[in-house]
């Protein structure tokens, strides 16, 4: 079972992931409206501390959480020191990171998508199809991002194609549907 871990883009230093954006301040106690990177707005209940970077200047403001609850798709937070209206706006379009290890516990056979990025990627007929370099979050599924030989390929991400992690040989095994593989050359 494949969990998005809610990485976006690359990792801030190693050992971090980037799981969400602030998109807007909420009332006016300092609530922040955040869009999780995740399908899984709810594991922000879980996280105490996390990491605010704004893109643009590089700042780095590390910060407690005080209160998540999920509404729809997005999550509201309240963070520690955020007190009202004008601070919840001063980081608005802020990313939020987590430490890794403040990830939930994967069960067997589960892994994150950040756990993708940089193996190599074969089909179950051995067939070498490149490199995973990133992924794309979509309204339907997560898609992993395979360069090689010259071609892109995009890879959906789900229980049927992505077989397994190769922890030995660091690779990621695929079963590609008839088709998939062609579309990109």
């Amino acid at each position: 079972m494949v969990r998005n871990n809610g990485q976006h883009f690359q990792d801030l230093e190693n050992g971090y992931v980037s799981i969400g954006k602030i998109v807007k301040a909420h009332g006016i106690h300092g609530e922040i409206k955040v869009l999780p990177y995740s399908r899984s707005p709810e594991n922000f209940k879980l996280y105490r501390k996390v990491i605010l970077r704004d893109t643009e200047s590089r700042r780095i403001l590390p910060i407690s959480i005080v209160r998540a609850r999920s509404q729809g798709d997005q999550v509201v937070l309240q963070l520690a020191g955020v007190l009202d209206r004008n601070a919840a706006e001063e980081i608005a379009g802020m990313e939020v990171w987590l430490k890794k290890t403040d990830l939930p516990t994967l069960e067997p056979n589960e892994f994150y998508l950040h756990d993708l990025i940089g193996r190599k990627v074969v089909t179950d007929t051995g067939l070498e199809i490149g490199t995973a370099k990133t992924f794309l979050t979509t309204k339907a599924h997560d898609v992993l991002v395979v360069k090689g030989k010259g071609v892109e390929y995009l890879i959906p991400v789900n229980n049927e194609i992505i077989l397994r992690l190769d922890e030995h040989e660091r690779t990621v095994v695929i079963s590609p549907p008839p088709g998939l593989l062609e579309i990109n050359d």
